[in-house]
Parts: C-alpha cells; structure tokens; sequence
C-alpha cells in the first residue's frame, strides 16, 4: 500500500529526531555514543564551501549529549568520502584528499 508522506521543508532524515534520539539514550543509561562526522554533510562538495547546518546539527547534537550526561565519540572518517573527491582527486589514493 503506498501513502503519500509530506515532510517539513529542509527536513533531514537522521537530523530531526536527535534530541528524541539523546533523550531515549539516557532512559535507557547510556554512558557514551558514538557517532561519525559525515563529510558529505559538512562539505558537501569535498573542498570548499562549508556547510553551516551541517556543523550546526553536530554542535547541537554533542551540547544535548553533553547536557544529559553522554560522552561523545566521534569518528572522523567513516566511509562518506564525497563523490567529487573520488572523482577529481583519486579518493585516497590522490595527493589532493
């Protein structure tokens, strides 16, 4: 059965439900949480221009972990490397990534 869904304008999946997401960990006692930075998120293009949302929803993220008592772990590299740098740069093979 198909359902027309409509989500809120600028809705990011994953994004929208973090504090629901924090508030569940610390109900349910945990200490830590570990996540990665997406870089496709911060800098969708690779190089360049930085994504201000992107950094704006990991900083919102560690202050409620923080606020409820959770430490963050966070991975700096967990296999989202972007398009534009496997393709313009060798991904990591390249000099330039």
């Amino acid at each position: 059965m198909a359902h027309d869904r409509e989500f809120p304008k600028d809705f990011m999946w994953g994004a929208a439900t973090a504090a629901e997401d924090v508030a569940l960990m610390k109900r349910t006692g945990l200490k830590g949480y570990r996540f990665s930075l997406s870089w496709s998120r911060i800098i969708p293009a690779g190089v360049g221009k930085v994504n201000e949302e992107g950094v704006n929803f990991y900083n919102r993220l560690i202050d409620e972990l923080l606020a409820n008592d959770i430490t963050p772990y966070v991975t700096l590299y967990h296999w989202d490397l972007p398009l534009a740098l496997q393709t313009e740069f060798d991904g990591w093979l390249g000099n330039g990534t």
